[in-house]
């Protein structure tokens, strides 16, 4: 397929963060010295963070208000972004393809804008895009379009990069063509490889599959 312009999510498909959202209840105890039960995971996912806070206070008798520790754990996630987040495998040689060959970058994430710029730019890859969408809900399909018009995108030349189902729907839906991209954590992974127009396990296969 020829690509002139491209849309792509951040959190599990150009950045490796979703362990990290994944482990953040894991990681706020283990640096308060705190022994945590089995499936913490599971009963957290459940809860909203001022919920998760209170959860803390109650079950592992955190002295901290929750407001407190609503702030530390927004500080863990902060630190990992602007210091610690990675570029998923081969993302940062098909960024700089992409712009090498003139296709208008687009990025449309879920999460803030601060989080996103720190995490693009410690991996030297902010600049590359030439527009962008924060705090987007990808469940609604005008998210695309909205995306599409900041770049004048052509819809015919124009791919979107996605891990989530509901995104890779929302997208088709809109209808863009949609590669999607392998996130382990995602579920389910298999269902989103089977609708997906085109589909990639790691950046390095994307270099194939697209002329400019």
């Amino acid at each position: 397929m020829k690509i002139k312009s491209a849309i792509f999510d951040l959190d599990g498909t150009l950045l490796d963060t979703m362990r990290a959202w994944r482990n953040l209840g894991e990681t706020y105890l283990e640096q308060k010295g705190v022994v945590y039960e089995k499936g913490l995971k599971q009963v957290l996912e459940k809860m909203t963070l001022e919920e998760s806070a209170e959860y803390f206070r109650e079950k592992y008798k955190i002295s901290d208000s929750a407001e407190k520790i609503v702030s530390d754990i927004n500080g863990i996630i902060r630190d990992f972004y602007y210091y610690d987040a990675k570029l998923k495998e081969g993302a940062y040689d098909f960024l700089h393809i992409l712009k090498e060959n003139d296709v208008k970058i687009c990025l449309a994430t879920a999460s803030g804008e601060e989080l996103s710029k720190a995490a693009l730019k410690q991996n030297g890859v902010l600049e590359l895009f030439d527009a962008f969408l924060f705090s987007c809900n990808k469940r609604e399909s005008e998210i695309y379009e909205k995306a599409a018009s900041l770049i004048s995108a052509n819809k015919e030349e124009c791919v979107v990069f996605e891990d989530a189902l509901h995104a890779v729907k929302s997208a088709q839906k809109a209808g863009f063509k949609v590669c999607g991209v392998y996130e382990k954590l995602i579920r389910p992974r298999k269902r989103v490889a089977e609708i997906s127009d085109f589909y990639i396990k790691s950046f390095k296969e994307a270099e194939n599959l697209f002329t400019f």
